[in-house]
């Protein structure tokens, strides 16, 4: 890592990252559940997701353990530890008069995960608790 300021803004960056790495999350798991509703191939849709202008090491990893239905095999990080990263993510940013309105979003859905049971299932569980979401299965027409 770069050096990004003044002694102790380290802490700070770790903060951002891992705040950004939860909604990268949250949003990966959302795009794969629309690519399958739309009879995409799944496994075609997470490399491209991963290496396209969208991609970081985040959404490729993640999105290959989603599309390949693998979040509760050799979790590499699970759903309780993503939840306290997005928990002190969002608390930073509150500290700082941000609302951080898509890392709210993403702590609450992490939050369904591990109020679920999931909290050692892998932080890409996400994906099927959007999948069982009453407001997923809703008629768009």
């Amino acid at each position: 890592m770069a050096n990004v300021g003044f002694l102790g803004a380290g802490t700070a960056y770790k903060l951002i990252v891992n705040l950004l790495g939860s909604i990268q999350i949250a949003a990966t798991a959302e795009s794969l559940l629309q690519a399958e509703r739309a009879g995409l191939d799944l496994d075609k849709v997470a490399m491209a997701l991963g290496t396209g202008g969208a991609g970081s090491p985040q959404v490729a990893n993640n999105s290959k353990r989603m599309a390949a239905g693998k979040q509760d095999q050799d979790v590499v990080f699970s759903a309780k530890w993503r939840l306290k990263d997005t928990k002190y993510g969002v608390g930073f940013a509150a500290s700082l008069g941000q609302a951080s309105r898509l890392g709210r979003e993403a702590q609450q859905m992490f939050q369904q995960l591990v109020d679920a049971g999931f909290a050692n299932s892998s932080e890409g569980k996400l994906i099927d608790i959007l999948r069982n979401d009453p407001a997923n299965q809703e008629n768009p027409h």
